[in-house]
């Protein structure tokens, strides 16, 4: 009985490497190549109403400096801008000493639409298309608080407006 399965599996063995041998298929496979570009976000500022950077003098505890900004989206992609992220930074210096960076913010952002400055973006963020422009207006304030030591001083600042791609956030 042992050769019987000893046989049989034999003829199995040989039936298999003889079929396998004996069965092919014909392939082909086709490469397509392809470039894939990544666009691009940028924004340019200016001031319609002169020259950059904005030059302010007198300012005095309690001042707003009203700053308008028109700004173009000169990327390949649409752009959100929130109005959160419109923010002042700087730092003061009297008798060329440092003496801080405390007492300015940004009060309002504004823009236009419809014949008229409507306070904040529309609906917290504005997209931009490729090409389009917004025109803004930022006010900037000295706070009220400062102290003594802030007189005579000057404050070297800028404002800076990020946007974000807007698919896809």
């Amino acid at each position: 009985m042992m050769k019987i399965f000893k046989s049989l599996a034999v003829i199995v063995a040989v039936a298999a490497i003889a079929g396998g041998g004996t069965y092919a298929l014909f392939t082909y496979s086709e490469t397509i190549n392809g470039t894939f570009s990544a666009g691009t976000v940028k924004i340019t500022a200016e001031n319609p109403n002169g020259s950059l950077p904005f030059t302010v003098t007198n300012w005095a505890p309690g001042d707003t400096e009203t700053l308008r900004i028109d700004i173009e989206n000169t990327g390949s992609l649409d752009v959100k801008i929130d109005p959160t992220d419109v923010v002042a930074s700087g730092f003061w210096k009297k008798n060329g000493v440092g003496i801080g960076d405390a007492y300015v913010s940004i009060s309002n952002v504004y823009y236009w639409s419809n014949g008229g400055w409507v306070q904040g973006l529309p609906t917290s963020t504005v997209t931009l298309n490729s090409g389009g422009k917004i025109a803004i207006k930022v006010e900037v304030s000295f706070d009220i608080n400062a102290t003594n030591e802030y007189q005579g001083a000057n404050y070297y600042g800028s404002v800076t407006i990020l946007a974000k791609q807007a698919d896809n956030n």
